[in-house]
């Protein structure tokens, strides 16, 4: 399959993550179809084709929305964490629009905050804090500016002349 014939296909999933959207018993979910088009064993033109397609048509907004809605199952969410993942892996793009969701919170919060606070939650299914320790890997990989950001926020406040040990 080239690569102009995965944009197609891409677009033609993209309703199916339209909420509410109910999990299938039989066969792969969407999640499972989308990964397979983004995953990182593929040839790495394909999956970066498919990562600008998937955040074109509204694919990566549509999981996004799947991962800040409330009442979504555990298995659901992991599977859509996951997918969110490896579309946002190595795609700066990509990965900037993921910096830029907003959880609907009082007062919103950046998605990722609260994914890695899922994540420290020992309530959360293992699998599921898994997939959100996954996610940030991916959202880190080759991500310099989200990299710098993350250490200026790891690094102490100092006033100028004092040093924290």
């Amino acid at each position: 399959m080239d690569v102009v014939s995965h944009g197609s296909y891409i677009q033609r999933l993209a309703p199916m993550f339209v909420l509410p959207q109910e999990s299938e018993a039989d066969g792969w979910s969407p999640q499972k179809v989308v990964r397979t088009l983004v995953s990182p064993s593929n040839p790495a033109q394909v999956t970066s084709s498919s990562q600008k397609t998937i955040k074109t048509c509204g694919m990566l907004e549509a999981l996004c929305n799947i991962l800040m809605a409330s009442g979504v199952p555990a298995d659901i969410l992991t599977e859509t964490i996951n997918t969110v993942a490896e579309v946002i892996r190595g795609s700066q793009s990509n990965q900037d629009y993921f910096a830029s969701v907003m959880a609907p919170s009082n007062p919103p919060r950046p998605a990722i905050v609260v994914l890695l606070m899922s994540m420290v939650n020992e309530k959360q299914p293992f699998v599921l804090r898994c997939s959100v320790l996954y996610c940030f890997q991916c959202f880190l990989f080759k991500n310099e500016i989200g990299q710098s950001q993350l250490v200026q926020t790891l690094l102490p406040s100092t006033t100028e002349g004092e040093f924290c040990i």
